[in-house]
């Protein structure tokens, strides 16, 4: 089981997801500007209206389990090894913006760690600076990231269906 940290507590996904409900996260935004569907789950979810699936989905846990090798697989691509993870983070000014974080380096850096099928979402990376192979999901989700934690810059770590890391 996956480990969450929040401040300086470690709690399990039962706990995040009730914590959550005190914050906009990267997913949340992508929903509210209907990148994502539905926004009205949005609001059932933060209002408790409509309470969070304890359980991941089929493609949830493969990422979850495909974690720990894209973290290990940054760190030998970058030279800057993943030294956190999954840990929530909330703006400095506005708490109820809030992120929880895949991945952090040993520079500070802040790495969105993705995985993709075969038939999407994104099946070939073309370099470092291809953002068009992202979907905007995705970066509506890192553009979030960014506000929250004050970076200047994030990175994804997206697992291509033949299990190359490509780093965007």
């Amino acid at each position: 089981m996956t480990l969450i940290t929040i401040g300086d507590r470690k709690v399990d996904r039962p706990e995040w997801l009730l914590d959550r409900r005190g914050w906009l996260g990267g997913s949340d935004v992508a929903r509210i500007l209907g990148l994502k569907p539905s926004r009205m789950r949005v609001f059932l979810e933060k209002t408790g209206r409509l309470v969070y699936d304890a359980e991941p989905t089929a493609a949830m846990r493969r990422g979850l389990r495909l974690e720990p090798y894209i973290a290990d697989a940054y760190g030998e691509l970058t030279g800057d090894p993943i030294v956190k993870t999954q840990v929530v983070m909330r703006h400095p000014t506005w708490p109820w913006l809030g992120a929880t974080i895949d991945g952090v380096t040993a520079a500070g850096e802040v790495v969105e760690f993705k995985t993709s099928g075969l038939y999407g979402p994104v099946r070939k990376v073309d370099g470092p600076d291809d953002f068009d192979a992202l979907p905007r999901e995705w970066i509506a989700q890192g553009c979030h990231q960014l506000y929250v934690t004050g970076r200047p810059a994030m990175y994804f770590a997206v697992v291509t269906p033949d299990l190359e890391l490509s780093i965007i």
